[in-house]
């Protein structure tokens, strides 16, 4: 069972089905995690940016917090020291980006269905390619003064290059996780790791959706989606080997 003394981590990739786990970990852990709900729900129900959290809570290795969650980059886990346990669930590279863009289309108000298509019709693939992936590789957090404060670009906006280039280090970044799962398994691999984890009973519910959205994508969308996206189906695939 966790020690009162351990640490965690949990890197929130976004559609990803992690929202039930975050609701878990404000029961488990009340008012030992970080950002608090009441941080979330003034956020306009976002994850605060990772500068705000680090200038609000300082010295959080030593501080009274025991869990940083958040759509944050993997290496915001140095934040907690370097015993820190961090824990992540991956999703199809298709389904999640399926998602994102339904998403887009339920809660901005600069997308529509009819849009999303035209753009995707003409080959422009707008969101950031290989999402879960950027999630996980390289380092973002360093000894340099504010280089938390590039945290969106360093997710959204560096160049990745081919899989040979990303492979070896993917793969030490699943071996490192914790708690990995995938949205397969995900009520069974939950089910498991909390019980044996914090002794917590998980009841399964079904993973948040916008199925209610009808997005049709043609053989060619599908494709583009799948060619912008070739880190997280090899992430995908690996994680798929790996899962608690």
């Amino acid at each position: 069972m966790s020690s009162r003394s351990n640490k965690y981590f949990y890197c929130h990739i976004p559609k990803t089905g992690g929202t039930t786990f975050r609701i878990i970990l404000e029961d488990i852990f009340g008012e030992k995690i970080i950002p608090s709900n009441n941080e979330i729900e003034t956020n306009d129900q976002k994850y605060p940016e990772l500068s705000e959290i680090i200038d609000k809570h300082k010295n959080l290795e030593v501080s009274k917090y025991q869990i940083l969650r958040g759509h944050y980059h993997l290496s915001a886990q140095t934040l907690f020291g370097e015993n820190c346990k961090s824990m992540a669930i991956f999703r199809d590279p298709f389904q999640r980006t399926v998602s994102h863009l339904k998403h887009l289309i339920e809660h901005t108000n600069d997308f529509n269905e009819n849009k999303i298509k035209e753009m995707l019709d003409a080959g422009n693939y707008f969101l950031p390619d290989n999402l879960m992936t950027r999630y996980i590789v390289g380092e973002f957090i360093s000894n340099e003064q504010d280089s938390h404060r590039d945290h969106n670009n360093y997710i959204h906006s560096r160049e990745l290059g081919p899989i040979d280039d990303y492979a070896a280090e993917i793969e030490q970044k699943l071996k490192s996780l914790y708690f990995i799962s995938t949205t397969t398994n995900l009520d069974n691999d939950l089910e498991t790791f909390l019980q044996k984890e914090f002794n917590y009973k998980y009841v399964p519910a079904k993973l948040n959706t916008t199925n209610d959205v009808n997005l049709k994508l043609s053989k060619e969308n599908k494709s583009l989606i799948e060619e912008h996206n070739q880190l997280d189906r090899y992430l995908f695939e690996l994680a798929t080997k790996y899962v608690n």
